[in-house]
C-alpha cells in the first residue's frame, strides 16, 4: 500500500485490488490502465502468474510487472521478468520505465 501512496503523490493514478479476480474485473471495465504491478502470491484462486497469463490473452498491450520475495534463484525468473523483493524505489522506477518503453516500442512497431 505504501507503493501506491508514494506514486499517487508523484502524479501516477493508482488503483489497488485485494486479489487477482478483482483486478480482472476492473480490467474488464471501461477503465484504462497502462501497467499492472502484481505480487505473485496473493489471496484467492488466481495468483500473479495466472493474472499475468490472463492479461496476456485478454489485454495483450498491457504491461505487467510481477514482484515477489519468494522466487530468488528460481528458473521462473529466467523465463519471466520478476522484480525481487525487497527492492528500492529506483529499481521499481526502472522496472516501470522499462515496461512502458517496451509497450511504446511495440505500439510504434505496429
Amino acid at each position: 500500500m505504501l507503493i501506491l501512496q508514494h506514486y499517487f503523490l508523484a502524479g501516477f493514478a493508482c488503483d489497488s485490488f485485494p486479489n487477482a479476480q478483482s483486478a480482472m474485473e476492473a480490467l474488464q471495465s471501461d477503465a484504462e490502465y497502462d501497467l499492472v504491478l502484481s505480487d505473485i502470491k496473493m489471496p484467492g484462486e488466481v495468483d500473479g502468474f495466472g493474472l499475468r497469463n490472463w492479461i496476456l490473452k485478454q489485454h495483450p498491450g498491457l504491461s505487467v510487472i510481477l514482484m515477489s520475495g519468494f522466487y530468488h534463484n528460481s528458473s521462473v525468473i529466467e523465463q519471466i521478468s520478476i522484480l525481487e523483493k525487497p527492492f528500492t524505489e529506483n529499481q521499481l522506477l526502472d522496472a516501470i520505465e522499462t515496461a512502458m518503453a517496451e509497450k511504446d516500442s511495440a505500439i510504434n512497431n505496429e
